[in-house]
C-alpha cells in the first residue's frame, strides 16, 4: 500500500482537490451513504463543502477516466444499533481509486489542533474475478500529490518519540506557528528542527 500522510489546512486541502480535478479530471465519490448511487463530487467547491461539512472531516474514493477500469464496488451494512443501512465503497475491488482522509483544522485558540489527512492505494485491485496491477496513472497522480504536499511544507518529528511525522503543508505551519497543535492519534508533532 502507498500512503501519502499530511497535515493540512482547508486551504491546502483545496490545493490538493483542485490539482487532481484539474490535471486528472478525478472525480470524489463519499464514502458512506444512505441510499445508491453514492456521490460522485466533480468540483472542488462540492468536495471541500462536504470535507467541512462533517466535524470529523470526510472520507473519499478518487476516480479519473484516467486510471479508473470499472466501477468501485459497495457494499452494504445494517447498523445493530440504529438499524439504518448504510452503503460503503468496498477498498480494492473496482476502481482503482485513491483512498483520501480529508480533515481540517477545529476550533481556534490554544486548544486547536488539526489531525493529519492521508491519500492511498493498493498495489493491486480486484476487477471482477481478476487481481490487476496498480494503473501508471494512478502512482503519476500519487507522485504529484507528494510533490504538491511537499512543496513549502516541513516534514514533522513526533514529541513523544523523536520520529519522522507527516509533512505539514504551508497553512498547516502557519497554523502551527500561531498555536494550533499537530497531532495523529496520541502523538504530537512538531517541524522538523523545532523543539
Amino acid at each position: 500500500m502507498a500512503e501519502l500522510l499530511f497535515f493540512a489546512t482547508q486551504d491546502d486541502h483545496e490545493a490538493l482537490v483542485r490539482l487532481l480535478v484539474e490535471e486528472y479530471q478525478a472525480s470524489f465519490i463519499l464514502d458512506e451513504a444512505l441510499s445508491l448511487p453514492l456521490r460522485r463530487l466533480s468540483s472542488p467547491s462540492e468536495v471541500m463543502t462536504s470535507i467541512c461539512a462533517n466535524e470529523f472531516g470526510a472520507r473519499f474514493f478518487v476516480v479519473s477516466p484516467q486510471w479508473e477500469r470499472a466501477p468501485l464496488e459497495v457494499s452494504e451494512i445494517k447498523n445493530q444499533h440504529d438499524g439504518v443501512t448504510r452503503f460503503y465503497v468496498r477498498q480494492r475491488y473496482g476502481g482503482p481509486a485513491l483512498d483520501f482522509i480529508a480533515r481540517i483544522p477545529r476550533s481556534s485558540g490554544p486548544s486547536s489542533c488539526i489531525v493529519y489527512s492521508s491519500f492511498s492505494d493498493f498495489h493491486t485491485y480486484y476487477l471482477g474475478r481478476a487481481e490487476v496491477q496498480r494503473p501508471l496513472e494512478l502512482s503519476s497522480a500519487l507522485t504529484a500529490l507528494r510533490r504538491r504536499v511537499a512543496r513549502g511544507g516541513r516534514r514533522t518529528t513526533v514529541i513523544e518519540t523523536g520520529k519522522g511525522g507527516p509533512i505539514a503543508m504551508t497553512g498547516a505551519l502557519k497554523r502551527y506557528f500561531e498555536g494550533c497543535w499537530l497531532r495523529g492519534g496520541d502523538w504530537h508533532h512538531v517541524p522538523k528542527g523545532e523543539t
